[in-house]
């Protein structure tokens, strides 16, 4: 017994956290992966090996990548945004939008690096079709790139005399040409301040957007509607997010603004984060995240990455795990573009033979469509099956089902499963599922299945593209009986998965998850990955009462780093 529960104990900690083992582990990267850390400016790549990167990613996704001129440097450098999404998007439908920037600040290359790395991981596996969450993601989201915004900054860096060089190339101090220069993080229009001197490091101009590198950047932001924007900076393993002007410690966001960046920072794994003056004990006025959020409503932040010693330019053995980690970081963000299904819950409906069923969106924007379709397990011989309206930002939606009683017992397992309506050039191939009980609560993150092999997700795809589904509103409108789970009956626990890998050519890995009565705390039973089957192993929590504490510990030292935790 204690061999096999230190096998269950083993398996499952690789299964709920994948991102904590190896995080430099560069084995299943592909081969120009390393030219990251093997180029001409202290191991970072320069202006030519970037692009030289950027045009093979181009040529090799054709279908899912394009690059837009957004503007042009003061010493008429172009400047580009690489975009990725799905292209055959039909006209009119506008996809939630993520945008990422990195070299405002010339000496800062670890957010090149990330940028081109997050570029040509997003490009290859949706291209391979490997990870159904990058196609999904593509399909449903935009995400916009912008890997240089300071090309003048950072051609001069190629000078080993002139790595410190921060700002862009405007002659504002001539007698020492490595402080000349306007600090384009401090020249957005958002409580500008001209307080600072020609050659200090932080000078912001003659005025907001004076700058021909910021005036790209507000006119790409203003054509679009973006939800996230991570602006990355080194160094510091700190995140920044608004107010950066306010000289206070004190948040001044809206509450709801204010738990999603607290959410973000906790997801990417930073211990530190904040406004300027909490972090840094000063003010930055200008800044671009107080523009992109206070002046556009972008939920706008700055991860300074890097670790303290190893200053702006991070050393070679410190680089695979910047860029894997902000790569993560990058994908989550793109996710809370759209809906993020936060929580589906169940209770008693409004009159007898009904249950009341909860979804809550916790992302920035509202589903891809306006209507998503929901099977519901656990009430019949086959789903209930209907539609909701499109759920909005950071909301809750209630629907009702007709429900037997003997179904709505606690401990009664109830599978959901949402599909979102997508555009006719989309397949819907990604439905989310979560498994929850009467009065339970599932896990934060639903589950990703298939339609092609879960009756469940079946039904839902049915009643999406059936224009005769009934559209489920508010509680009380009873909708058609009946649904098969499509997990076994577990007495008197309620279950939750969280399932990846999603047809039958792909490896899956599945992770269980038990919690007594109130589900106030995870216990990881089983996640065993054989090749591509999966073996479930039910073991009663008393037969692993040992196992159970370190599982219990191990978790909730876990519970903010659904990143790998920062360096």
């Amino acid at each position: 017994m204690v061999g096999l529960c230190s096998l269950l104990l083993c398996c499952s900690l690789l299964a709920i956290h994948p991102v904590a083992a190896a995080v430099d582990d560069g084995e299943d990267d592909p081969e120009w992966v390393s030219k990251l850390w093997s180029g001409s400016i202290q191991h970072y790549p320069n202006t030519a090996e970037a692009e030289e990167l950027l045009d093979k990613f181009m040529i090799e996704c054709p279908g899912q990548m394009r690059k837009e001129e957004i503007g042009e440097s003061l010493e008429h450098r172009k400047i580009f945004a690489y975009v990725l999404t799905k292209k055959d998007t039909p006209a009119g439908v506008v996809k939630p939008r993520l945008m990422v920037t990195s070299l405002m600040h010339s000496r800062e290359p670890g957010g090149l690096a990330v940028s081109l790395y997050a570029i040509g991981r997003l490009c290859e596996d949706y291209k391979k079709g490997t990870d159904p969450r990058t196609v999904y993601l593509l399909d449903t989201r935009e995400i916009w790139i912008v890997p240089i915004v300071n090309p003048d900054g950072y051609k001069v860096v190629e000078d080993p005399t002139m790595r410190d060089v921060r700002k862009n190339r405007r002659d504002t101090c001539p007698m020492n040409p490595v402080k000349s220069g306007v600090d384009l993080n401090r020249n957005f229009g958002y409580k500008w301040s001209g307080q600072y001197r020609k050659c200090s490091e932080e000078y912001a101009g003659e005025g907001p957007f004076s700058e021909p590198e910021t005036q790209a950047l507000k006119r790409m932001v203003e054509e679009r509607d973006f939800k996230i924007a991570l602006n990355f900076h080194s160094y510091g393993t700190m995140l920044t997010y608004p107010f950066n002007h306010a000289n206070t410690d004190k948040s001044t966001l809206p509450t709801d603004d204010e738990a999603v960046f607290k959410e973000l920072a906790e997801v990417f794994g930073f211990d530190r984060y904040g406004p300027a003056h909490k972090l840094l004990g000063y003010t930055a006025s200008g800044e671009s995240d107080d523009w992109f959020y206070g002046a556009m409503g972008i939920i706008s932040m700055s991860p300074e990455i890097g670790s303290e010693s190893g200053g702006f330019y991070s050393p070679v053995e410190e680089i695979p795990g910047i860029v894997h980690r902000n790569y993560r970081r990058i994908r989550h963000a793109l996710h809370k573009t759209g809906l993020e299904l936060r929580r589906v819950t169940c209770s008693p409906g409004s009159s007898a033979g009904m249950m009341k069923m909860t979804l809550k969106n916790g992302g920035v924007g509202a589903g891809f469509g306006s209507h998503a379709a929901v099977a519901v397990g656990g009430c019949g011989p086959s789903p209930v099956t209907g539609k909701i309206a499109q759920i909005a930002r950071r909301s809750d939606t209630d629907f009702e089902v007709q429900c037997p009683a003997e179904n709505m017992a606690p401990g009664e397992s109830h599978k959901i499963c949402i599909v979102e309506e997508i555009p006719a050039s989309v397949t819907p191939a990604i439905c989310r599922c979560a498994v929850t009980s009467m009065g339970g609560e599932t896990s934060k993150r639903a589950e990703w299945a298939t339609p092609l092999e879960d009756d469940t997700c079946r039904a839902a795809v049915r009643s999406l593209t059936d224009p005769n589904t009934e559209i489920l509103v508010s509680s009380g409108v009873a909708v058609e009986d009946g649904t098969t789970s499509g997990l076994p009956a577990l007495p008197s626990v309620t279950v939750a998965s969280h399932r990846f890998g999603l047809s039958p050519e792909w490896q899956r890995s599945w992770l269980l998850l038990f919690s007594e009565g109130a589900m106030q705390q995870w216990v990881i039973v089983a996640g065993v990955v054989v090749g591509v089957a999966c073996l479930w192993l039910f073991i009663y929590t008393l037969w692993c009462a040992g196992a159970q504490k370190l599982l219990l510990q191990q978790t909730n030292a876990n519970a903010a780093n659904q990143v790998e935790p920062h360096s």
